[in-house]
């Protein structure tokens, strides 16, 4: 009892420590963390005789990209400074005392368990430790270390050539298509992936292609793919973002660093990195290894007679710069893509600050590509493209090019992982632009949200069939994924004003209604419809209002019964013909079934005209032999509904 009593004082004390919004959640999602691993004081924490401020610390800690960030560059003295703690002057081996006094309160707090829990979407906290204490992870702090600008050392091998006093003034010529030596998977060695994050980080710019390459092979390799769970592999998905964030930041500049209050602080801390890519990371700027960068692998002639050539130098150089980052930019999507294919990793999909990631891509940019791709700018495309602020410095095709695929990668990631995303996880900033980002795609008048670029595997057959879908195809299938989640429509209606809501009602019927539309995208707003009028009874007396949305039920289910009605006769056919093969059964028995609750719901409001005038086609299917059992009794409390 004394105890709990303690706890509860402690707790107590830290709610009156501040008045920010977010931290009585903090305050009980800790007190949960200290219950379940019974974990207690004395008295209050603190450090050098000053009270230590929980929630403060965990927000620095987070701020600096977590525990085994902050472990790796040794910056828990800096995290101790900013807390007011200083130094004692005393040292643990090696460790000034309140630095490692706070540390030591991190873990022992159970701060370490709530980041794993909460903010690294359920990692193990232990493999966090020890990955943070393997002897290689922490950076050495004596002088005369290799830093990341000391220059490449050029082996008598490499390919020569004289040291020309005008030698940084040539310039480039435009990257030549040279046919790239993949590495083939005998020569992989697959006892290497815990050191991907570290060379990841450490290496060569060249290092580090070879490396995302490897990576990127060992992934499109189902055989492999599957030794890649994110969580026993900690600390190489953030290095990858961190590249990704990084590739994309250069190539869209300051309009990508717009992330939701909570992940403001994460791109702050990037953008201190010395991570960036530019020159200083490469060695010094000269024409030989300018190329060996560009064309890492190629034979040396080629390095030799492209560097006899000329051409304008400024210009030259921030194309190949810009055509580098596109290629390494597609690269790292693909491979963010390829592990979200991986059940293990469905753990991202709560991730509050990957989410926001892949929300900026599918915004950034989206003016420019309104008038990119608008039917009434097409005439005069060529004289607008030089008004335009385009990101890229490379050709107007190859931008595009680029901007579609990272599109691509960046949809289909999404729609793997929103089976799983619950709302009530995220910050009220980043669920609001999750949901009005879908909802713009589905409302998009842009021809391009339209175009079928986006490549999705076959999933009814077992074969490498791909068939391509276009971002408004693909994003109604991510909001019907999120509406299966009844929690998830709460927070949906919650974010949507009710003329929000009517525009986004008017727009799913009219997809539906649409000729141009397949099956499975009506499927998709019949589900997504149900899902929201189960949630909100305006929706379900606006929808019982449409003419046409009974209409279309109506026909869905007549269209069922024919279906029912071949399936039938084609079993009775293969049954007296066995040379003939057995027919399969395409009811979309999800649709029947929103269909069925969709009219319970319009039978139970007051306004009851629109469904009274398809009473004589409700009492035809209810006589149906093609119906099961619960449908026809289904049909019958409907009619029971309609005339009480």
């Amino acid at each position: 009892m004394e105890r709990e009593k303690m706890t509860m004082e402690i707790f107590d004390r830290l709610l009156k420590f501040g008045n920010e919004s977010d931290r009585p959640l903090f305050c009980q999602r800790l007190q949960n963390i200290w219950n379940e691993q019974t974990i207690s004081c004395q008295s209050y924490p603190t450090i050098t005789n000053q009270m230590l401020d929980l929630y403060k610390l965990h927000n620095l800690v987070q701020e600096r990209q977590g525990y085994l960030e902050i472990t790796t560059n040794r910056g828990w003295k800096e995290i101790s400074n900013i807390l007011g703690f200083g130094d004692s002057g005393k040292e643990y081996y090696g460790k000034s005392s309140a630095a490692y006094s706070v540390k030591r309160n991190y873990i022992r707090l159970g701060l370490l368990a709530y980041e794993c829990r909460f903010d690294r979407a359920g990692i193990d906290p232990r493999s966090v430790m020890e990955m943070a204490e393997m002897p290689h992870t922490v950076k050495k702090r004596k002088r005369g270390n290799i830093c990341a600008s000391t220059p490449v050392k050029i082996s008598k091998q490499q390919f020569q050539t004289p040291h020309d006093p005008d030698e940084t003034k040539k310039h480039l010529p435009l990257p030549i298509d040279i046919p790239s030596s993949r590495i083939p998977m005998q020569s992989l060695c697959l006892t290497d992936f815990q050191h991907l994050a570290f060379i990841l980080r450490t290496g060569w710019l060249a290092d580090m292609n070879k490396h995302l390459d490897t990576l990127l092979i060992l992934l499109s390799e189902p055989r492999t793919a599957c030794y890649f769970h994110l969580k026993s592999l900690p600390g190489l998905f953030n290095a990858i973002m961190e590249q990704y964030v990084a590739c994309l930041h250069e190539l869209f500049h300051q309009s990508f660093v717009q992330l939701s209050p909570p992940n403001g602080s994460c791109m702050d801390w990037f953008l201190q990195l010395k991570l960036r890519i530019d020159e200083g990371v490469i060695g010094p700027i000269s024409n030989e290894q300018h190329l060996e960068r560009l064309f890492f692998g190629t034979h040396r002639y080629v390095l030799k007679r492209l560097m006899t050539q000329s051409t304008n130098h400024q210009y030259m150089i921030s194309i190949d710069r810009s055509h580098s980052l596109m290629i390494r930019c597609s690269c790292l999507s693909t491979i963010v893509r390829n592990l979200s294919f991986i059940e293990e990793n469905d753990y991202l999909a709560n991730d509050r600050y990957f989410i926001d990631i892949l929300l900026e891509v599918l915004n950034c940019h989206h003016e420019t590509m309104h008038q990119l791709f608008d039917c009434s700018h097409t005439q005069s495309l060529n004289e607008s493209n030089c008004l335009l602020d385009d990101p890229l410095t490379c050709s107007k095709a190859d931008s595009q090019q680029h901007f579609m695929y990272l599109l691509d990668n960046t949809f289909v990631t999404l729609a793997n992982l929103s089976t799983f995303i619950e709302l009530q996880h995220y910050h009220s900033t980043t669920r609001f632009r999750l949901v009005h980002t879908l909802i713009h795609w589905i409302l998009c008048a842009l021809s391009f949200a339209d175009e079928t670029f986006i490549s999705m595997n076959m999933e009814e057959q077992m074969t490498n069939k791909k068939i391509h879908v276009s971002p408004r195809e693909i994003t109604l299938q991510i909001f019907a994924k999120l509406c299966t989640n009844e929690s998830n429509v709460d927070f949906i209606l919650l974010d949507l004003n009710w003329d929000e809501m009517q525009t986004f009602s008017r727009t799913l019927l009219s997809l539906m209604n649409s000729i141009k539309q397949e099956d499975t995208n009506r499927e998709y707003c019949l589900i997504i419809i149900c899902s929201l009028c189960k949630r909100n009874r305006s929706l379900v007396e606006y929808f019982s209002s449409q003419i046409i949305c009974i209409e279309l039920i109506f026909n869905y289910l007549e269209f069922y019964e024919y279906n029912q009605q071949q399936y039938l006769i084609a079993t009775l056919a293969s049954y007296y013909n066995a040379s003939s093969t057995m027919p399969v059964n395409h009811s979309a028995d999800m649709m029947i079934d929103s269909c069925i609750q969709l009219l319970l719901l319009f039978a139970n409001t007051e306004e009851k005209n629109c469904l009274t005038m398809f009473e004589y086609r409700l009492l035809d299917m209810s006589a149906s032999i093609y119906f099961e059992q619960r449908i026809l009794k289904a049909f019958a409390e409907i009619l029971y509904l309609i005339n009480s």
